[in-house]
């Protein structure tokens, strides 16, 4: 079976005066599709850095785990950091399913490939509905 083909990128910059970001990613494949993570370490500069890899490589360990058992795994990880907003999207090829998790300031936007976006979608926690 082949799984869809996928393309991303992530622009980070680290926080005026910082010289680490506390932003990290990862887009990994996993049975049947792939797996999309977002991790915003709380805070900034390099505790902000090691929390959000921590829940990163905790991610990447198991990628076919259910979103509940990944967010538990780096839930149990991040003790005794700062912590972590942590967003998790996972792509089902054969079900043609998105299934998204999300602890903390996040936000998750689907848009269907060829399709206008629409105007006005908000950014930065702001509570939204649309149509897929």
């Amino acid at each position: 079976m082949e799984i869809a083909r996928v393309t991303w990128g992530v622009a980070a910059h680290p926080a005026h005066g910082q010289t680490v970001d506390g932003d990290r990613s990862l887009v990994t494949a996993r049975p049947g599709g792939f797996l999309a993570v977002v991790a915003d370490g709380l805070g900034h500069g390099e505790e902000a850095g090691r929390a959000a890899e921590m829940a990163i490589r905790s991610a990447d360990e198991q990628p076919g785990s259910t979103l509940v058992e990944i967010l538990g795994r780096c839930h149990a990880r991040l003790q005794g950091t700062r912590g972590a907003a942590v967003s998790l999207a996972a792509w089902n090829e054969e079900e043609g399913t998105l299934t998204w998790l999300g602890v903390g300031n996040v936000e998750g936007v689907a848009l269907r490939a060829g399709s206008p976006a629409e105007p006005g979608i908000p950014r930065n926690g702001a509570a939204s509905t649309g149509k897929m």
